[in-house]
């Protein structure tokens, strides 16, 4: 074996708990504006449609037909200009979320191990000087004899 080889990887996630919670806190004020808004619209539109029944009940008294059809259409008009529509939430938008936080980044660690052992390091004293390297098929068994054995040991 020529070196050694150490690896990592380092990485770091942040969150941004003020951004956070200053949306949490817009997003309720928005929630809440949202329902006296819908409170409001409901209210005027209950007055509308109350005119609007007075107005007719007026208008079917009138014994002229011509007048009694043009007051009905007058309570009509009058209606569809008083309900409320959708430009009533026009000053609410709705709060934008906070930025998303970058993905972490990883750096990479140098082999600084490697670094250390030179690339034709010698086999320090496990075999006899002069002995000839192992390779090929004899090595894939010469390790697992290896692993073998040291199961051996342990048990």
């Amino acid at each position: 074996m020529s070196g050694a080889l150490v690896t990592g990887f380092s990485a770091s996630v942040g969150v941004d708990l003020t951004a956070r919670a200053q949306y949490q806190e817009a997003l309720r004020q928005y929630n809440q504006n949202q329902r006296i808004i819908a409170e409001k619209q409901s209210l005027l539109n209950d007055a509308a449609y109350r005119q609007y029944y007075a107005a007719i009940v007026v208008a079917k008294r009138n014994p002229d037909p011509v007048a009694r059809a043009q007051a009905e259409a007058d309570a009509a008009k009058q209606l569809t200009s008083q309900l409320s529509g959708p430009a009533a939430d026009a000053s609410n938008p709705f709060p934008s979320a906070p930025a998303p936080v970058p993905l972490p980044t990883g750096t990479s660690i140098s082999n600084q191990a490697a670094a250390l052992v030179g690339t034709n390091a010698a086999a320090q004293g496990l075999f006899a000087t002069g002995t000839p390297t192992v390779a090929g098929e004899t090595r894939a068994a010469l390790l697992m004899a290896a692993g073998d054995v040291a199961t051996a040991a342990m048990l």
